[in-house]
């Protein structure tokens, strides 16, 4: 088993979002890898209890667009591109939508 470890920690995320809806994100030039931690409503960054939450390394191309749609007070969080489905995270309970936060990996 080869564990790989990837160093986010201080680093700023590309992009955040905690807007209910479809929203988009084109990567930028020079990113091939990212990880992303996305949250069902309900969920928040401080607070896992109320939503379901989930985490991927996903590999990218410069200019793809990703389709993340973030649920709304007990609704679902999903991620999308090239028009499959690459991520999702239910929901438990709770008045916060949920959230989506992309960092370079490489």
């Amino acid at each position: 088993m080869v564990t790989y470890v990837y160093n986010i920690v201080n680093q700023a995320p590309l992009y955040s979002t905690t807007t209910s809806g479809a929203n988009s994100y084109t990567i930028p030039s020079g990113v091939s890898l990212i990880y992303v931690m996305l949250g069902g409503g309900g969920a928040s960054i401080n607070n896992l209890q109320n939503g379901g939450f989930t985490t991927s390394l996903i590999p990218v191309t410069a200019g793809e667009v990703l389709t993340i749609n973030i649920g709304a007070s007990g609704a679902s969080s999903t991620l999308t591109f090239n028009g499959v489905q690459q991520l999702g995270a239910g929901y438990i309970s709770g008045s916060s939508n949920g959230f989506c936060y992309i960092w370079q990996v490489s």
